[in-house]
């Protein structure tokens, strides 16, 4: 029987357990399962500043306050456990990061990482000098620390390497090969989450192929970000928007929609949005939660900002307004619009440009292109995997690993 231990940096939430941890496939397939919540030594202050709802509490949820908390509970861990980092994944470790994976070599785990969520992402353009001019010495001295632990983790065995990394084809996993040449033989290819949810719809719905989807409804659905509230921002450091402002932009481009389309704009709201406490802000607007990939599918057009439900547009093939405000221009985070859109082939439209906003809008089904089979197969399924969920990927592989331990 295999034990999977998931560390997270946050307290998991029920959007989280329905997206990422198939609790009915663990016990039917006879896992173990925990979370060992590092929230409060990782992201203090965010936890103290942010309102959760729907935080999930039960005897498989470990609130871990030190470090030292921490490594008791690793090594009272079974000998089959196997860990789950959900905390770095592909990315670089960092000063805040490295002593937890200190810890897990020290304690001799066997951890894997699951890479099904990667998107683009803007490729690093500045040089050192450049960005040590126009930066914070304290963030100069992180960055110093972040570069000095990334030469440790390739050249000595203070770090520990994955078991195992389950991933797509995305240039996430491509950077970390490159970076890390010995793993290249310990990838199992696996699809995207949202592949997974897309498996649950066509099961649910009989369609047999994303063509034969039902005939769209008179409707456009914005792909929310909770681009003022979301709590991911306040851990990664990434600015809100200005409530007022993002909101009277976004409102003024729906009317611009439904004028000019006589579509009605529906908004998909984000998993971990908050607009039960301020439902109005996109207007009269009907606002659905838990329900995108049916808005998405039944759709004539869908906009979006960075959502990594776009991945539900390119399997129904749908026209997709990737947009900006201004307010996004020229924030790093809000680059990533650049990047989806170079990927899908589609330009940016900018909710201040009213005539090349009209432009779009009088011919907006052309906004299929061509490049979605390639953002299909790049970063939401796998030509290497089979067609199951991604969890029965993963148990399939810990099961014969499992055996050849014992």
């Amino acid at each position: 029987m295999v034990t999977l231990i998931f560390l997270v940096s946050w307290p998991i939430t029920l959007e989280e357990i329905n997206l990422r941890y198939d609790i009915g496939l663990f016990k039917q397939r006879g896992c173990e399962y925990k979370v060992l919540d590092l929230s409060q030594i990782l992201n203090g202050r965010a936890l103290r500043e942010t309102k959760i709802l729907s935080e999930i509490k039960g005897d498989f949820v470990v609130k871990v306050k030190s470090y030292k908390e921490l490594e008791k509970a690793i090594k009272e861990a079974t000998p089959n456990s196997i860990f789950i980092d959900t905390i770095v994944h592909l990315s670089d470790l960092n000063f805040k990061h490295e002593r937890i994976f200190r810890i897990l070599k020290q304690c001799n785990v066997r951890y894997i990482v699951i890479s099904a969520g990667a998107l683009p992402t803007p490729k690093p353009t500045a040089t050192v000098g450049k960005w040590v001019k126009v930066t914070k010495p304290k963030l100069v001295i992180n960055f110093i620390l972040k570069k000095l632990i990334i030469l440790l983790r390739k050249n000595t065995r203070i770090y520990p390497q994955p078991l195992r990394i389950f991933g797509g084809n995305s240039d996430a996993l491509n950077r970390y090969i490159t970076n890390f040449k010995e793993m290249e033989n310990s990838i199992t290819r696996i699809h995207s989450w949202d592949y997974n949810i897309y498996l649950d719809y066509i099961q649910e719905t009989k369609v047999i192929d994303e063509s034969e989807d039902e005939v769209r409804d008179n409707y456009c659905v914005f792909l929310d970000e909770a681009a003022t509230h979301h709590p991911d921002f306040a851990i990664l450091g990434i600015k809100y928007l200005d409530e007022s402002e993002y909101y009277e932009n976004m409102k003024k481009l729906f009317f611009s929609i439904e004028k000019e389309t006589g579509l009605k704009v529906v908004i998909a709201a984000h998993p971990r949005s908050q607009y039960d406490l301020s439902a109005k802000v996109f207007g009269e607007r009907e606002i659905i939660k838990g329900q995108t990939i049916r808005l998405v599918a039944k759709s004539s057009l869908v906009v979006a900002h960075v959502s990594t439900s776009l991945s539900f547009s390119v399997l129904f093939k749908k026209p997709v307004m990737l947009v900006k405000t201004t307010e996004m221009i020229g924030l790093e985070f809000w680059n990533s619009i650049d990047e989806f859109a170079r990927e899908l082939g589609l330009s940016v439209q900018y909710t201040e440009d009213h005539t090349s906003l009209m432009r779009f809008l009088s011919d907006y089904n052309s906004a299929i292109n061509p490049m979605y089979n390639s953002y299909k197969y790049k970063y939401i399924k796998s030509i290497d995997a089979q067609d199951l969920k991604v969890w029965d990927i993963i148990i399939n592989y810990l099961e014969v690993e499992a055996r050849g331990v014992s």
